[in-house]
């Protein structure tokens, strides 16, 4: 228990440093158009609820959920984010059927051992899980100074979201300097 006290504590430096330094200012857009396919049509936005699981120094997915009318519950580690709880996703105890959508934007590819048992029972029943994650050819220079961080083959995406039905992915390729980053773009139902 105390190594892992240890770990969290490291990995919450680790965040603070990246918050600090560089961060996205705009909602992935990738996740715009799932949220425009999923949830636009709702009939009272305010009742649809979301949790945003590490949402950075500028929450940029929960700013852009919260003008659109849906409630929002940001999540990030490092003091230094715009979140409503600040503690890392295996800290977290939700009641099972919270949420309609988790979102997941880089963060989870940076946790050994995410809880997809635990993020599954907090949504919904039909609810919607959305995630972004590097992909295994994904040149690792930009992902210096970030702990650790999984870079996954399509075999690993796939186990690691088998408690979810309706299972879909596909990639996104983005340049970056002289690279380009390569991504999961994953969609999963409960």
């Amino acid at each position: 228990m105390e190594v892992e006290r240890a770990t969290i504590r490291e990995n919450n430096m680790i965040w603070d440093a990246v918050n600090i330094n560089r961060q996205a200012e705009y909602p992935e857009t990738h996740f715009v158009q799932f949220v425009a396919r999923n949830f636009y049509s709702a009939p009272d936005r305010s009742k649809v609820h979301f949790l945003d699981i590490g949402s950075g120094r500028h929450a940029r997915n929960t700013r852009f959920l919260s003008d659109k009318g849906f409630t929002v519950t940001a999540v990030d580690p490092s003091q230094y984010a715009l979140a409503n709880i600040h503690a890392s996703v295996n800290e977290l105890a939700f009641a099972w059927d919270t949420f309609d959508c988790v979102l997941d934007c880089n963060t989870l590819c940076h946790v050994e051992r995410p809880p997809m048992e635990k993020i599954r029972n907090w949504l919904k029943p039909g609810g919607k899980f959305f995630s972004v994650a590097p992909a295994d050819d994904t040149p690792r220079g930009h992902l210096q100074g970030k702990g650790f961080v999984r870079c996954a083959t399509q075999e690993e995406i796939e186990k690691l979201y088998e408690c979810f039905t309706g299972l879909r992915f596909g990639r996104a390729c983005y340049p970056d300097g002289d690279t380009s980053i390569t991504s999961w773009v994953i969609e999963a139902t409960k």
